[in-house]
């Protein structure tokens, strides 16, 4: 992959992983409150309240690592924002100032606000594409389904769209696509 396709990658990469949480939330936002909890919640709430009445059986080492975990997270992002580099988000509104909220975000003028930011994001698409994991992503681009078009070259709204539509399916090839070329953004 040559650095042009990698700017596409990383475009549509960071465009799919916010679009994705954005319509995630106007879903959430739009589901009816339920008046009574689910059989499901009964039941983990009793779990919950067994844990903490019996907090001698309760199997702590679900945690184990989890502080190595955090240390590590932290570490990436103090070396993400040390690096000056511009940042994706800060570059690339998530909500367009006219976009009503509750509705599905835009994802053509979403697409046309990456596209624009293209120049100012090149010094941090440089540095991604200089670290990101080659191998990773030819064997995670070889899982995915050849009738949609390349993540690698330009794509128009409704082709973002379906690609959207296959992270949010949580398509394992994807996700680890949008998990490595993403890997050097602060939080991601």
């Amino acid at each position: 992959m040559d650095r042009a396709a990698f700017e596409h990658l990383y475009l549509h990469a960071n465009s799919m992983a916010t679009l994705g949480m954005l319509r995630a939330m106007v879903r959430l936002a739009a589901m009816p409150v339920p008046t009574e909890p689910a059989p499901e919640m009964l039941e983990f709430a009793a779990g919950i309240e067994h844990d903490m009445a019996h907090p001698e059986s309760f199997d702590w080492s679900i945690h184990d690592d989890i502080d190595k975990e955090i240390r590590a997270l932290e570490q990436q992002r103090e070396e993400a924002l040390a690096s000056n580099l511009p940042l994706f988000d800060q570059c690339v509104d998530m909500a367009a100032p006219d976009e009503v909220e509750g509705e599905m975000p835009d994802i053509a003028r979403y697409l046309e606000r990456a596209l624009a930011a293209r120049e100012t994001l090149a010094p941090r698409i440089d540095d991604s594409f200089a670290r990101v994991d080659r191998p990773l992503l030819a064997a995670a681009f070889a899982t995915l389904p050849a009738e949609l078009p390349p993540l690698t070259g330009p794509l128009t709204a409704a082709e973002l769209e379906r690609w959207i539509e296959l992270y949010e399916a949580n398509d394992d090839g994807l996700t680890r696509i949008i998990e490595e070329t993403r890997r050097h953004e602060p939080m991601a």
